[in-house]
């Protein structure tokens, strides 16, 4: 059935959060234009709930007019008899139409059915549990309206996955899997929301995924894995930002998230090497002169040689001091390693 309403009186999608779906501009000037030419087309699909038409899908179209035509406008809507399930997957389709890839709307759409889904608005297919014969694994099942996977007891009633959230959508699985996952790390308080707000749908995929290595590598090295994910988090939004391609973003994210090291205790036998290693370099390294390269103790000798030289003496000075304080040391540090000397302790 077709009927005029006031542009005023038409309420969006129930399952539609406006504040998560932000208008296309774009798309909204194009509808106005075309409005000017040939007015609204009736192809708005509502339904009646109170006595106010809600929106199946058109949104745009509605926006269009209302700022054409102002709220008191009266445009067409077909209405029909729809029920929350046939609601929600109309939305669902519209959102595919005019934001494919957008990661944030695919989540917030995911998130819708969920919620519906706990609810008791809408139904999905029943969870089959059969162990060793292919059924889901405990990591794909979830609890609505949680995210994160696990069954609590006495809820399984509310059990799903992303294939029972697919089906019940038309979409391709991979699709939803990718969005519980980001909905899931929301969630645990890894990411808000906003921060896929700029992402497509692969820089989203690619930025969990980039996320959730960091954290795994700090474990695995030791290391206090919130600073790591905390960096890891602002990289992956950084580059997407940027207009990065996904695996740009998923290396950016590791990438900050491997910058944690773990402190790690130096054997004493590798300090012992390392020391005697820096005593014998210094003096054998070679020091380049004019274009030819010396040893240390060659320098010495040049230097010896050309004491009287303009300029010399006071570096002759500097350096006879330096090797006096040096053989001081030398001394004392040879008497400690004598065999019969005992061990001292060198306070931290």
């Amino acid at each position: 059935m077709q009927k005029q309403y006031r542009v005023g009186d038409i309420r969006p999608n129930p399952f539609r959060d406006i504040a998560n779906y932000p208008y296309v501009e774009d798309k909204i000037e194009t509808l106005r234009a075309s409005y000017r030419n040939t007015s609204v087309w009736p192809t708005i699909v509502a339904r009646v709930r109170d006595g106010s038409p809600e929106l199946a899908f058109g949104h745009h179209r509605v926006e269009a007019a209302r700022r054409e035509f102002g709220e008191d406008g009266r445009i067409p809507l077909n209405i029909a008899d729809l029920d929350d399930a046939a609601m929600l997957k109309m939305m669902a389709n519209e959102n595919m139409t005019e934001y494919t890839a957008a990661a944030s709307v695919m989540q917030e759409t995911v998130r819708q059915v969920v919620l519906a889904y706990a609810e008791g608005r809408i139904e999905l297919e029943s969870v089959v549990f059969t162990p060793g014969r292919g059924g889901p694994s405990p990591s794909q099942v979830r609890a609505a309206p949680s995210f994160i996977p696990g069954l609590p007891p006495g809820r399984p009633g509310m059990a799903y996955t992303a294939l029972t959230v697919a089906t019940f959508l038309g979409w391709n699985e991979t699709k939803v899997t990718a969005a519980l996952a980001a909905l899931e790390e929301i969630e645990r308080g890894t990411f808000q929301a906003a921060d896929f707000r700029t992402m497509t749908q692969k820089q989203a995929r690619a930025a969990v995924v980039g996320v959730r290595s960091a954290v795994r590598s700090a474990v695995g090295r030791g290391v206090d894995p919130e600073p790591v994910k905390r960096a890891a988090v602002e990289a992956a939004v950084a580059a997407a930002r940027t207009g990065a391609g996904h695996e740009v973003v998923r290396q950016a994210t590791e990438r900050a998230g491997a910058g944690a090291e773990p402190p790690r205790d130096t054997p004493p036998w590798q300090i012992a090497d390392r020391m005697a290693g820096d005593i014998e370099r210094f003096w054998s390294n070679g020091v380049s002169v004019q274009g030819r390269t010396f040893s240390r103790r060659e320098v010495v000798q040049l230097i010896a040689a050309n004491r009287h030289a303009d300029g010399m003496r006071q570096f002759v000075g500097s350096i006879t001091r330096a090797l006096r304080e040096m053989t001081q040391t030398n001394s004392e540090l040879l008497a400690l390693l004598e065999p019969d000397r005992a061990a001292v302790e060198v306070e931290a």
